[in-house]
């Protein structure tokens, strides 16, 4: 049985050992992004830089050449609020309104990590997740 295992054991090994490419917000050059991501499907002028926009509502913003923060959508577990209070239980968060509207856009900040979340006040649900230098 292990000797017609092997094969498989050789190429698991080798795709599992790979080098994985991650983005990190204040290190990842925006070459590196094209490089890593491929070409945007879009791209927003703001204020100080850029966007690209990939698919999926996948966002990276720009500054100095530099992906300043990221923005996705969440998936899974990460729609809900309580899962990120959760996983910011050590975390000193700070959570403040986005807008003055009577049910407001609220977020859930761990500068300590680079995350934040965005979910309607009383909702308990997530709609973008972003991350940014860890501080």
């Amino acid at each position: 049985m292990w000797k017609s295992m092997g094969p498989l054991i050789i190429i698991f090994l080798l795709t599992s050992c790979g080098e994985k490419k991650s983005i990190e917000p204040g290190i990842t050059s925006r070459s590196s992004l094209i490089e890593i991501k491929g070409a945007p499907q879009a791209t927003q002028k703001v204020p100080g830089g850029e966007v690209l926009i990939y698919r999926g509502n996948e966002k990276f913003q720009i500054s100095s050449e530099k992906v300043s923060a990221t923005f996705r959508d969440p998936t899974g577990d990460e729609r809900n609020v309580l899962y990120w209070r959760h996983r910011f239980r050590d975390c000193s968060v700070k959570e403040f309104p986005l807008s003055e509207e009577l049910i407001p856009e609220m977020e859930l900040k761990c500068a300590a990590r680079g995350q934040s979340i965005v979910f309607v006040k009383n909702s308990g649900k997530v709609s973008r997740i972003t991350e940014y230098e860890k501080n």
